[in-house]
């Protein structure tokens, strides 16, 4: 069989269906992929040959690389063009059982490292060299990942002389303490049994990872869309024609070098760089202008700022034009690595992190927006060019490039910073620091550190140290928390966010103290210049400028393991004493009642745990699961609660309400029921505020 690199040189030559066996290896991959994160077959359909027709426009780069290995270099570009295009909401972890919503919790690094091992089949290494991680970070990533999930469905076992979850899942990883644990499971049965759940459950992420499709190929639709490269190449020239070639460009550069003192430079034209320092739209419309299939597009400002940087344009044309969406809203451009790219001399640096916002309500005037300082030895230059180039304008395939010089250490804009230092305490439980707001004319940029109190750290490692002797617990594992905070105005108005940059503490589990536990976030948001509809999460109005803005803390969560179990014999009781208390909320009574048949449920239990949260304090929610004894009894279950595993109904409706559930009564049921509580999560009360004024 031939080497896919082969045939690349042939569609090169304008041989498109040598370009069939590249759709044939990888349009299935590419479509699991999307499956994941999409269920609309018609927009599958629509980006894989959006992928294919991108990976196209670029195989001349292929050519020009040292290493011949087309794989390698097919997925490196493929992949993050992928990953580009898919919105990806990473809410937190979740304590769910059920392998969707676990991995759309994960994050966006995690989940890139989970595609390609499973559904691209790549090494650790390989991986590593696609998303710029070392091969040691990327196993670590995967493992980590996949023993999330175990814990999440598996509980542990009780006895102390059983090897835990942990242990048992490096056992099947990477075969550590083989010997030990192959002579345990010989003469253990109850880790025989959570060694095959452990398998299953891994079997269960790598079946999810692998969708079924319909196997429809697209090659017929991508091949549509493709424009085959010149068959013929140039012609060679006469030497006649060479000649005046030469001479003509000759004159040309004398009367460049002649005349150069005497026109206002390229700055006017070029880089738009006036002497105050700052950019300015000085060029005439249609200096900067791309054409291609009966549509124009135009670049008709630039603004340069340490923050984000800003490129204006404009579509014209009377075709027909398809909105693509992005979490900004509906647009003419498809928002992806390389929209933007950094031009210098013939280096092309592709721009990753980039946001588009409409600003007409025909969608043919919009700005792209994205920070520079993410190619730091890029913008060292004095001089370079900002390269705007797309294959697709209102859903019409073609190519459109534009160049545009900047003079970037003269022209950036400054920008002002407020230095804050602002401490704040939220219920005795977290402090946050504000330490700065820096602002330029297109964007802020927030710094924000969380961590717990030094209270809330002591307790923490108390209740640890209480746990490992009496659990037998092998490591320790902080908890960390799940958060949100907004860039507001007076009315509540949240500010589009662009990105966030997390340094977050890693730690030993060998030993940790209070002073060196390891929860710390520090990180830097940037947030639009423009606010957002909190529901659909597009951007709606500008900021107007010297208005009054505030940080706003939205929610604040953590969870911890704990352990907690009730007992119910399962027959109706009005009020049955359980007189269990966790740091001050009680769980008092159980109810246990019949409910009669109606239409959309049979007769069943209606099993309520009652008790009080504490007042002024986080609400807890503590997350339940059966006696791991009682096999496959959570399919016996129904229950009105977010939480897949048998949590209480959400905080914030009935706080008092600690666990809600409801049993089938047509069935086998054991005579007792236990239940078991390994994790409680504390979540902020509905009523608490914390907004803090900015400037």
């Amino acid at each position: 069989m031939k080497h896919l690199g082969t045939y690349i040189i042939e569609v090169l030559k304008g041989d498109l269906d040598s370009y069939v066996p590249v759709i044939h290896k990888y349009e299935e991959k590419i479509s699991q992929t999307f499956h994941l994160y999409i269920s609309d077959k018609e927009r599958v359909e629509e980006l894989v040959m959006d992928v294919f027709v991108h990976v196209h426009s670029k195989l001349p780069e292929y050519m020009d690389q040292a290493d011949n290995s087309f794989d390698d270099w097919f997925i490196h570009k493929a992949f993050h063009y992928m990953m580009s295009l898919i919105e990806r909401d990473n809410p937190r972890r979740p304590e769910s059982k059920t392998m969707e919503v676990f991995f759309r919790s994960l994050s966006s690094k995690e989940q890139e490292v989970l595609i390609l091992e499973h559904i691209f089949k790549l090494p650790f290494s390989k991986i590593g060299i696609i998303l710029g991680l070392e091969q040691e970070v990327v196993m670590k990533i995967s493992h980590d990942a996949k023993r999330d999930y175990i814990h999440l469905g598996i509980s542990e076992s009780s006895a102390h002389t059983c090897i835990n979850n942990n242990d048992l899942f490096y056992y099947v990883a990477e075969g550590k303490n083989k010997e030990f644990i192959d002579d345990h499971l010989e003469f253990c049965p109850a880790c025989r049994e959570r060694l095959s759940q452990i398998e299953k459950q891994l079997k269960s992420m790598e079946s999810y990872l692998h969708p079924v499709i319909n196997g429809t190929s697209y090659q017929e639709k991508i091949l549509q869309n493709i424009k085959p490269y010149n068959k013929h190449g140039r012609k060679k020239k006469s030497w006649k024609y060479q000649l005046v070639s030469v001479f003509a460009i000759f004159i040309t550069c004398f009367g460049f070098i002649y005349f150069l003192p005497q026109l206002n430079e390229w700055k006017t034209l070029a880089s738009n760089y006036m002497s105050h320092g700052e950019f300015y739209n000085v060029w005439d419309r249609g200096t900067y202008v791309a054409k291609d299939k009966e549509i124009s597009l135009e670049i008709t400002n630039i603004e340069v700022t340490p923050l984000l940087s800003r490129i204006d344009y404009v579509i014209e044309t009377d075709r027909e034009l398809t909105e693509s969406y992005a979490y900004t809203g509906n647009h003419f451009l498809v928002v992806k690595p390389g929209l933007v790219s950094i031009k210098i001399e013939e280096n092309i640096i592709p721009l990753e992190n980039i946001s588009l916002i409409s600003t007409s309500e025909d969608l043919k005037k919009g700005s792209l927006y994205f920070d520079l300082s993410e190619k730091a030895d890029a913008v060292g230059h004095d001089r370079f060019e900002l390269v705007l180039n797309t294959s697709r304008v209102g859903g019409v395939f073609g190519n459109w490039e534009l160049a545009v010089p900047v003079e970037y250490k003269k022209g950036i804009t400054e920008t002002e910073t407020l230095e804050l230092n602002s401490s704040h305490s939220v219920m005795d439980t977290f402090d946050i620091l504000i330490n700065n707001l820096e602002y330029s004319a297109t964007s802020n940029r927030m710094e924000v550190e969380i961590d717990f109190t030094e209270q809330e750290k002591e307790r923490i490692l108390h209740d640890y140290e209480v746990y490992k002797e009496k659990n037998h617990l092998h490591y320790f594992e902080p908890p960390q928390f799940n958060y949100s905070y907004s860039l507001v105005n007076e009315k509540g108005d949240a500010a589009l966010q662009f990105s966030s940059n997390q340094d977050i503490d890693h730690y030993d589990t060998d030993e940790i103290t209070v002073e060196g536990m390891p929860t710390t976030i520090m990180e830097e948001r940037i947030f639009h210049n423009y606010y957002h509809d909190p529901d659909s999460m597009l951007a709606t109005s500008p900021m107007k400028e010297g208005e009054k803005l505030y940080f706003q803390l939205d929610d604040i969560s953590y969870t911890e393991q704990i352990f907690l179990n009730a007992e119910f014999k399962l027959e109706e009781v009005e009020r049955l004493p359980l007189n269990l208390e966790f740091y001050g909320t009680t769980l008092d009574y159980a109810t246990i009642k019949t409910l009669p048949e109606d239409e959309s449920r049979p007769e069943r239990y209606q099993l309520k745990i009652m008790g009080k949260q504490p007042e002024n304090e986080l609400l807890k929610k503590f997350h339940w699961s059966t006696d791991p004894g009682e096999e496959n009894l959570s399919d016996k279950f129904y229950f009105d609660s977010y939480w897949e595993d048998f949590s209480l109904m959400d905080v914030n409706d009935d706080p008092n309400m600690i666990f809600y559930l409801e049993i089938p009564v047509d069935q086998a049921l054991p005579e007792t029921l236990k239940l078991q509580s390994y994790w409680v999560t504390y979540h902020l009360p509905k009523e608490y505020k914390l907004k803090v004024p900015l400037n």
